[in-house]
Formats: C-alpha cells, structure tokens, sequence
C-alpha cells in the first residue's frame, strides 16, 4: 500500500512539472511566433476589449499555412468593404510594434516523438498461479505524436500584450470540433463588433 502511495505522490508532482514547463513552452512559441521580444510583457484577460482606434492596426502571424493566412487577408480585405463604416476599418501592417491587434495561429514543431512506456505490477503469474512476490514488467516504445493547432488574438492595452482568445485545436480534422481558421476569424470578427 506505501508502494502505491508512494507512486501516486511521484505520478501527482510529475504532472504538475510537465503543465508547469508546457505552459512556459507554450509562452516562448507565442513570442517566438508572433515576433514578439522577451521584455514585452504578456497577460491573459478575456474581457479586455479592442481599442476604438480607426483604424485598428492588425499584425497577423498565421504561421499555420500558408493559405489560411492569405484566406484572412482576403478576409480583411472584405470586412473592410462590408463592415468599414459600420464597425471601423482594419489595417494589417507588418511590424507588431506598430499593431493594436496581434492574430496568430501556428503548430510548433509539427511533430514530435514521445517516448510511450507500459508497466504492468502484478503477483499472478500467466497461468493464475498467486506468486508470494508481486513482478514488475515494463515495456516501452515510441511513436510520432503530432501537435495541435494554436490560435491567439492579443491586443494591446495599457503598454502590455493580453491574450484575449486563446484555443487549441488537434490537427487532425476528424478529430477537430470546429475548423481553427473558422474558430479564430470568429473570435476576431466577435470582437470587432463589440469595440
């Protein structure tokens, strides 16, 4: 019972590690990706709106492909037709230093190998024999895991970069609820309404 304790309590703090590191992971691509340097400070708050600025200066980092991110300039390009006088023209510009806005989306690397590894603890032989002494079998293997589909929309407000949508999505599309390019064109014409 103490052995099984004792490897719930290691299983707990190893978890707690990896979220720890994956956040600051997550954090380095995000500035990485969108250009952004190491002494601008990023924050996350969903209810900070865009500014009312005309226009809304737009940087777009969608590393993702290379379609999707001529589909959102194609994309701005009709807001600002449609939507200019009601809801305020958008301008893309390509230095974030001079943007309102920040869209990014990307997978980074596109895969990874991970390292899987199975044990088995057990005091009953293959046959159903109980052994006096419990046996340990471990196995281990590795397979290429491929990596899902980031999507952030940060805006700039009080000299500080905050993340106001923030998703993740698999990049398989069986396994995707909504498409990510969909879902962040959404998010961003969401908030261009509300500003």
């Amino acid at each position: 019972m103490k052995k099984l304790f004792l490897l719930l309590v290691i299983l707990i703090v190893s978890a707690a590690n990896f979220l720890a590191q994956s956040k600051n992971k997550e954090l380095e691509a995000l500035r990485e990706e969108t250009n952004l340097p190491d002494k601008e400070i990023i924050r996350v708050n969903k209810k900070i709106k865009f500014p009312n600025k005309k226009p809304l200066k737009i940087y777009l980092a969608i590393n993702q492909s290379e379609k999707d991110a001529k589909k959102f300039e194609k994309w701005i390009g009709k807001w600002n037709k449609k939507n200019a006088t009601k809801y305020g023209q958008v301008e893309l510009v390509s230095d974030n230093s001079k943007a309102d806005v920040i869209v990014a989306q990307y997978r980074v690397p596109r895969s990874k190998y991970v390292k899987e590894s199975k044990v088995t603890v057990g005091n009953v032989s293959e046959t159903g024999k109980i052994l006096p002494k419990a046996e340990v079998d471990s196995e281990y293997s590795y397979r290429r895991l491929d990596l899902p589909i980031y999507s952030y929309l940060l805006v700039r407000s009080n000299g500080f970069w905050t993340i106001v949508f923030q998703n993740v999505e698999p990049v398989f599309v069986e396994e995707q609820y909504v498409n990510p390019y969909a879902r962040l064109r959404g998010a961003l014409k969401k908030r261009l309404k509300k500003r």
